[in-house]
């Protein structure tokens, strides 16, 4: 009885591995092809995520944020826009580079770079008579330049990811540092 058992017991197991080897059961999933999984979401399905970017008329429009930006005069291609209503950006070309220019008084990290950094730091100073000014510019390993200040609770940042020497960096900062200081 004990050999019976056993040989039942054996039988089964064999025809449980067996049926899960040969994948019998019809309630799997779905195959498809990598061309059918790798497709884009349709224009309906991405229809429910909100971009948080809106691009705006002019840098007026910061206004009601309580941010004071300026365009440079000889920046190209500019155009404004605002994130999730706290961040202000403002996006221009200028002697061959691609600047994106961004201020806010409540976002904390808002730069928007995400490569790492080397351990070179530049210090530009603007002064217009009794004001004065610091923007400290970080470069990324890539050679991109990151500049940031603030004028009272209002943060700034431009960033470029352009190789520029210390010399345009220091005229394109100090430019916007002078642009965006308001009383």
């Amino acid at each position: 009885m004990k050999k019976r058992t056993y040989l039942i017991s054996l039988s089964l197991a064999a025809g449980l591995a067996l049926s899960q080897l040969t994948g019998c059961a019809s309630s799997g999933p779905e195959e498809t092809t990598a061309a059918e999984s790798t497709q884009a979401p349709s224009e309906a399905e991405t229809a429910s995520i909100p971009n948080p970017m809106e691009e705006v008329e002019n840098e007026q429009s910061f206004e009601s944020m309580g941010i004071h930006m300026v365009a440079p005069a000889d920046g190209e291609n500019t155009k404004f826009y605002t994130i999730s209503g706290e961040v202000a950006e403002i996006t221009f070309d200028e002697n061959g580079g691609s600047y994106c220019y961004r201020a806010s008084n409540t976002a904390e990290d808002f730069a928007g770079i995400f490569e790492r950094f080397t351990d070179q730091e530049l210090a530009v100073n603007w002064e217009s008579g009794k004001i004065a000014g610091q923007a400290q510019v970080k470069t990324t390993e890539s050679g991109g330049r990151l500049a940031s200040w603030s004028w009272g609770s209002t943060r700034y940042t431009v960033y470029t990811a352009s190789a520029i020497s210390d010399e345009e960096c220091t005229q394109v900062v100090t430019n916007l540092m002078e642009l965006s200081y308001h009383e």
